[in-house]
């Protein structure tokens, strides 16, 4: 147990393994399964707003086929530049290692980084969020994997698995460096006020809500539809008792299945609550069930936490990669509140990183 463990100075999360490919991460390969899935559904979408342009057009709606079909075209574009960075820093990390660079986060309209790569100083472009350049800000260690004859490279952070796809840049004029607002935690303040972990908290937030919350609220909306249009077709022919029925079967499985969605996400829409609970503090952990992460690159985990001279059991909730490796690599992990909350989910993580997640004490087993 490490109750008095509280945090001062942010710890230093560890990096990648050096002594082969950067594609053999297995928390790695998770995350590049789940973004290439991401982008082909992208693709898929942008070839169905094709297809609805040309019906709006067979019904004389030109206008607005145009649009629609110009909408889907930029999109499907925008879609296949990722995959093709994607696909070329994948190759690039199935055949190099890691090698630590000095990284510095710049900004200006977007977020650049500097690179020194040995003798070499160069600059990058692309999408660095904001929690991730803090990071770097803080304590200027990347690794890097390419670039290969188009400039393109994989950059990673310590402690965080998901490669960040990046190209060259011809320089960073007018970009100034960005200053670390945080470099080290009040031990007695709530793990909110952690700069990195409330604004990855509300990140989160905002993704579980658009892939969990918001297909549930329109499952339900689609439910609700449904059975009043099988209402009303049944009151205008009484003998119209199969529609109903239909009505009423496709109303419960949209529910079950609306219902399944904001299961897995209502306790991460609560992450920013959760972290205001208490400060850091760090426990002794152990994985005792294997790791499977689902097509979201997330997946429920059963866990043993050291306390009171004994260990308990936990299930980590839809883990994320990064929460699960950097429990492999340390066996600490630093809760937002007091593991003996009973049966209230509570946020853990890494202070100062984007690296957080949701445990729950495990539910007793049945005799």
């Amino acid at each position: 147990m490490e109750d008095d463990a509280v945090v001062a100075a942010i710890p230093e999360a560890p990096g990648p393994r050096t002594d082969r490919p950067g594609a053999e991460d297995p928390h790695t390969r998770v995350v590049i399964r789940f973004v290439y899935r991401g982008l082909w559904r992208g693709v898929g979408g942008c070839a169905g707003m094709c297809a609805l342009a040309g019906i709006v057009a067979f019904f004389g709606r030109e206008t607005l086929a145009a649009i629609t079909l110009f909408i889907g075209l930029a999109l499907a574009l925008l879609f296949f530049r990722q995959l093709t960075l994607l696909r070329a820093v994948d190759k690039a990390m199935a055949a190099q290692t890691w090698r630590p660079v000095i990284a510095r986060p710049l900004r200006a309209t977007d977020c650049r980084v500097e690179v020194r790569d040995g003798a070499n100083l160069f600059y990058l472009k692309g999408g660095v969020l904001d929690p991730f350049a803090q990071v770097l800000a803080r304590h200027p260690r990347a690794w890097l994997v390419g670039p290969d004859s188009r400039g393109r490279v994989a950059l990673r952070l310590p402690g965080i698995h998901s490669p960040i796809p990046l190209r060259k840049a011809k320089n960073a004029d007018g970009y100034r460096e960005v200053r670390p607002r945080q470099t080290d935690i009040d031990p007695a303040a709530p793990a909110s006020e952690d700069e990195v972990a409330i604004r990855w908290a509300k990140v989160v937030r905002r993704k579980t809500r658009r892939w969990f919350c918001w297909p549930a609220l329109l499952a339900l909306a689609v439910s609700v539809g449904f059975l009043r249009g099988a209402s009303d077709q049944t009151a205008a022919d009484e003998a119209s008792m199969s529609v109903a029925i239909a009505a009423a079967a496709g109303v419960l499985v949209l529910l079950i299945w609306a219902l399944s969605r904001w299961q897995k996400g209502r306790d991460a829409v609560t992450l920013p609550k959760l972290l205001a609970a208490g400060p850091w503090q760090r426990y002794s952990i152990r994985l005792t069930s294997p790791y499977r992460p689902g097509k979201f690159a997330f997946g429920d985990v059963s866990v043993a936490v050291e306390f009171d001279g004994m260990e308990h059991p936990f299930t980590l909730h839809y883990a994320s990669p990064d929460v699960v490796g950097y429990i492999e690599n340390t066996g600490t992990i630093w809760f937002a509140a007091s593991p003996h909350s009973g049966g209230q989910a509570i946020a853990v993580g890494v202070p100062g990183y984007p690296i957080i997640g949701i445990v729950r004490p495990a539910a007793p087993e049945s005799r």
